[in-house]
């Protein structure tokens, strides 16, 4: 029934470049780590990518193992190529889960570049989006939103670091207002 399994809480995943972690592997072997930085797939990506992983310096780990902080709380698991996923990506969806309701999300459909890396300075400050393309038919495109318009806030958060659009939109629900 698992009841007298073990539980391990889960923290923030909030970690910067220089932070200690753990990377739990087979058996009761951790392996110390620390975060080298963040690190972004796609200079090309949408408003609803979770694109944004931690680079870790150790580079030989399992793909699935869990991530842990100096608090030995869970934070995320590893992703391959010495990378891992901030757990807040999932948790929403794992919450609908064990809630026993349909995973769903928000989405303002569109087409977005990162200013700061598309021209290589912050001019908008890091993280500023720029709207590449808005999908028809989507809330965005209903909103006026239209190609070229810059982003640089979602829902009063900064969309630069960590702080993705894409992230903002995990604590909404489909139908749910925020401002850009």
């Amino acid at each position: 029934d698992g009841a007298s399994l073990p539980v391990v809480p889960f923290g923030s995943d909030t970690l910067f470049a220089g932070d200690r972690v753990f990377v739990a592997e087979a058996g009761d072997r951790f392996a110390p780590t620390v975060v080298r930085g963040v690190v972004r797939n796609d200079l090309l990506t949408t408003s609803e990518s979770l694109d944004v992983f931690l680079e870790l310096e150790a580079e030989a780990l399992v793909v699935g193992s869990p991530v842990g902080n100096s608090s030995g709380e869970l934070v995320g698991y590893v992703r391959g190529g010495g990378s891992m996923r901030p757990l807040s990506v999932v948790s929403p969806m794992i919450r609908q889960v064990l809630k026993g309701e349909e995973i769903s999300r928000p989405r303002l459909g569109l087409s977005i570049v990162m200013l700061d890396r598309a021209v290589g300075h912050s001019a908008y400050g890091a993280g500023a989006l720029v709207v590449e393309r808005p999908v028809f038919g989507t809330p965005a495109r209903e909103a006026g939103i239209v190609l070229g318009d810059v982003i640089l806030r979602a829902a009063g958060r900064d969309v630069g670091g960590g702080d993705t659009l894409a992230r903002i939109l995990l604590d909404y629900k489909p139908g749910d207002t925020i401002t850009l």
